[in-house]
C-alpha cells in the first residue's frame, strides 16, 4: 500500500509540474506575441513618419548626390554594413509571426490608411468652405440683386403665425402630433429642415388658411401639387376650415397616403 501511494503521489506531482511548465509556456508565448505587436506598431509609425519627410530626404539625396564628399549619403550607401545576428535572429522572428498571425499586416495597413484621409482633409474643408461662401460676382445684375432683396425665412414667418395664434408652444406641437424635441430643433436651429410632413402639421396646428398655408409651404421649401392626391385632401381639409390632424390622416390612409 505505501509503494502505491508513493507511485500514486509521484504520479500526481509529475502531473502538477507538467501543468506548470505548460503554463510557462503559455506565458512565454504570450509574451512574444504582445511583443511583436507592439514592435510591428512601432515599425508601422517609423514608415509613416518616413514617408511624411520623403520628399524632404530626396531633396537632401540629391544635393548630396551633386556635392560628393567624405561623409556623403552615398558613400555611406554603397558600402552597407552586414546584417548583425541580433537583426537576423528578428527577422527571422518577423517572418515566424508573419506566418502565425497574418492578420497582423492588415491591421497595420488599416491603421496607415488613416492619416492620408486625415491629411486630405483640410483640402476638401477649404472647398466647401469657398461653395459656401455666395459670390454673385458673374450673375447678372438683376438676378443678384433678386437674390439679395431680404426675405422673410420659414422660422420669422412660424414666430409671427405662433405669435398671432395666442396659444403657447406645447399646445401648438401637441396639435401637431410631433414631440417637443422636433418642435424646439425647428425654432432654434437656423439651419434646421423640417420634412414635408411636419411643415404640413405646423400649418394645421396653426390653423392657417390656404394662401397662408401654401405660402407657408413655399417657406419651407416645399409646395402643394394638384398631382399628389396627398396634396389634394389636405387643401380639400384646409380649404373648409378643418384643422384636425386626426380626421386628415384618416382620409390620407383611405388613399394610401400619410402626413
Amino acid at each position: 500500500m505505501l509503494i502505491e501511494e508513493k507511485e500514486i503521489f509521484l504520479e500526481l506531482g509529475l502531473s502538477w509540474w507538467g501543468c506548470l511548465i505548460l503554463l510557462g509556456v503559455l506565458a512565454v508565448i504570450i509574451g512574444m506575441v504582445c511583443c511583436y505587436r507592439h514592435w510591428k506598431r512601432k515599425v508601422q509609425k517609423q514608415k509613416a513618419l518616413r514617408g511624411k519627410n520623403g520628399s524632404d530626404l530626396s531633396d537632401l539625396m540629391c544635393e548630396a548626390e551633386q556635392k560628393p564628399g567624405k561623409g556623403s549619403p552615398s558613400s555611406v550607401m554603397e558600402a552597407p554594413a552586414p546584417d548583425s545576428p541580433m537583426n537576423s535572429l528578428r527577422k527571422r522572428f518577423s517572418h515566424f509571426m508573419d506566418v502565425v498571425m497574418p492578420w497582423e499586416e492588415d491591421d497595420a495597413e488599416a491603421n496607415n490608411s488613416k492619416p492620408r484621409k486625415a491629411t486630405e482633409s483640410p483640402k476638401l474643408i477649404m472647398v466647401a468652405e469657398r461653395r459656401k461662401v455666395p459670390s454673385y460676382r458673374d450673375l447678372p445684375p438683376e438676378l443678384a440683386e433678386e437674390l439679395l432683396k431680404p426675405r422673410e425665412d420659414f422660422r420669422s414667418l412660424l414666430f409671427r403665425y405662433l405669435n398671432r395664434s395666442g396659444r403657447t408652444n406645447p399646445e401648438i406641437y401637441r396639435a401637431a402630433g410631433m414631440d417637443r424635441k422636433l418642435f424646439s430643433a425647428i425654432c432654434t436651429k437656423p439651419h434646421y429642415q423640417p420634412s414635408r410632413g411636419t411643415v404640413i402639421r405646423l400649418a394645421l396646428a396653426l390653423e392657417l388658411t390656404l394662401p397662408e398655408a401654401m405660402e407657408f409651404m413655399e417657406r419651407a421649401g416645399y409646395a402643394f401639387s394638384a398631382a399628389r392626391p396627398g396634396d389634394l385632401v389636405v387643401t380639400y381639409y384646409i380649404s373648409r376650415g378643418i384643422y384636425d390632424v386626426m380626421i386628415i390622416e384618416d382620409a390620407l390612409y383611405e388613399i394610401g397616403e400619410h402626413l
